[in-house]
């Protein structure tokens, strides 16, 4: 997962080196493994990036219909992404999985780098 995320962002322009780049790696690797984790019966995920403007969207989607918030758990590892995207001038929200079955994690970022 983390190469097909690392080629996507650069399709996007973004090093996966860089402190953006590193933040969406951290991102993906604790939402997805988060989905498996907690997911159950569905422990699939799909991943999804998507670069609009000066913001960089990622987001994981699992087949789960038990709802979930975005806070700190035990793990933090929800923490760590609420503190990454708060950090890149972003945000976290949960909504409805595309086709309305289980959810998905959205993660904003603003793609600009800190000098």
């Amino acid at each position: 997962m983390r190469q097909r995320t690392e080629r996507v962002l650069s399709g996007l322009g973004i090093a996966s080196a860089s402190c953006l780049g590193g933040a969406v790696l951290l991102v993906v690797s604790e939402l997805a493994a988060n989905a498996v984790r907690h997911a159950g019966q569905s422990p699939d995920v799909e991943v999804t990036l998507a670069l609009s403007g000066k913001v960089l969207t990622v987001a994981v989607a699992d087949l789960d219909p038990r709802p979930m918030a975005l806070r700190v758990l035990p793990g933090r590892g929800l923490g760590v992404v609420a503190e990454l995207a708060r950090a890149h001038a972003g945000d976290g929200r949960i909504e409805p999985a595309p086709g309305g079955q289980g959810k998905s994690v959205v993660v904003r970022f603003l793609a600009v780098e800190n000098p």
